[in-house]
C-alpha cells in the first residue's frame, strides 16, 4: 500500500468516526420524528462509504457493482415496508383490529384516581371492545386503552411500560407539562398524539395521568 492510499484510508476512517459521533450525539437531541430518519440516513451513508472505499467498488467490475446496488435497494425496500407496517398499527389498535393485551391490569371499573385532573378522579367507563372505545376528555383510561396501549403495554421502541414506577418516576421529574408537550408534538420514535391527531390536548393529559396512576405516582410535579 503506497503513501497516498494509506492517507486516503486514514481520512475515510476519520470520516466514519465523525459520522458515528454524529449518530451518538443525535440520540441525545429531541428532533421528534427526524431522530430515526437522521440515524438511518447516517448509517446508510456509512455503509456507502465502506462499500465504495474499503471494498474497492469504485474500481470493481460491473457485476459486483450491480450486486452492491441491489443490496442497497433491498435494504431501502425493507425499511419502507417496515415503516408502512408501523404507521398502520396505530389505526388497527384504535379500530379494534388488533387486540393487544395490556401489561398492567387496570383496576375494577369505578372511579380511578387521576393526579392531573382538577377533582383528582376520572370516571371510568370500561368499553366492551376496543372498537367502541372512542377517546374523550373524561377518561384517561379510555384513551390509553384505544391508543397508548399499543406501545406502552410492552415498552415498544423504548416507551415506558405501563406500571413501571421507576421508568415513569424518572420521566415525571421533567414535569407533567413537558410530558404532555412530548406526547402532543411527538418525541423520538413516538408520533404526535400517538398517531391520532383527533385527540385533544386534554385527552393526552388525561391518558398521561392515568399511566402515572398505574405506575403508583399520585402527585407528579407540574
Amino acid at each position: 500500500m503506497d503513501e497516498r492510499t494509506r492517507r486516503n484510508h486514514l481520512l475515510v476512517w476519520l470520516l466514519l468516526l465523525g459520522l458515528l459521533g454524529l449518530n451518538i450525539a443525535s440520540s441525545f437531541l429531541d428532533l421528534g420524528i427526524f431522530n430515526p430518519i437522521l440515524t438511518t440516513a447516517v448509517a446508510a451513508l456509512q455503509a456507502f462509504i465502506i462499500v465504495t472505499f474499503f471494498m474497492s467498488m469504485r474500481s470493481a467490475a460491473p457485476v459486483p457493482r450491480i450486486a452492491a446496488a441491489a443490496g442497497f435497494f433491498w435494504l431501502l425496500l425493507m425499511i419502507g415496508l417496515t415503516l408502512t407496517d408501523y404507521q398502520t398499527r396505530f389505526e388497527d389498535i384504535a379500530l379494534g383490529r388488533l387486540a393487544s393485551k395490556p401489561g398492567w391490569e387496570a383496576p375494577a371499573a369505578g372511579r380511578v384516581p387521576n393526579p392531573l385532573s382538577e377533582s383528582g378522579y376520572s370516571p371510568v367507563s370500561r368499553p366492551p371492545t376496543l372498537a367502541a372505545a372512542a377517546p374523550d376528555a373524561a377518561s384517561g383510561e379510555r384513551v390509553y386503552a384505544s391508543v397508548c396501549i399499543l406501545c406502552h403495554a410492552r415498552g415498544v421502541g423504548g416507551a415506558p411500560r405501563t406500571g413501571d414506577k421507576a421508568a415513569w418516576l424518572k420521566r415525571s421529574e421533567q414535569g407533567v407539562d413537558t410530558l404532555v408537550d412530548h406526547a402532543v408534538n411527538g418525541y423520538k420514535g413516538m408520533p404526535p398524539k400517538g398517531g391520532h391527531p383527533e385527540l385533544s390536548e386534554q385527552d393526552v393529559r388525561n391518558a398521561i395521568g392515568y399511566m402515572l396512576y398505574a405506575a403508583g405516582i399520585q402527585s407528579p410535579r407540574r
